[in-house]
């Protein structure tokens, strides 16, 4: 956990909507650990249309949590793979 202003925050965030969100941009590590694991899901198990199927995403949101502790959801997951598409 790193401190902002007092502040604690952890890689895995409740908004203020509820909503989750993921501090991709201050773990470079974590972002780089997903990239990785969409790469090798591609290789190993291919598309589910435009983007991968529910088991690779279901495969990946729990090594994430086994190894930053951090829980994602699908669309967690789904809106970075979008974002990273774009960049």
């Amino acid at each position: 956990m790193s401190s902002t202003q007092g502040v604690e925050r952890s890689e895995s965030e409740v908004s203020e909507s509820g909503k989750q969100r993921i501090d991709w941009v201050g773990n470079p590590s974590l972002n780089q650990f997903y990239i990785e694991l969409c790469l090798r899901e591609l290789d190993q198990r291919g598309r589910g249309g435009s983007s991968l199927t529910s088991n690779s995403w279901n495969k990946i949101s729990k090594e994430i949590k086994d190894e930053f502790g951090v829980t994602t959801t699908q669309k967690n997951l789904k809106n970075r793979w979008d974002y990273l598409k774009k960049s």
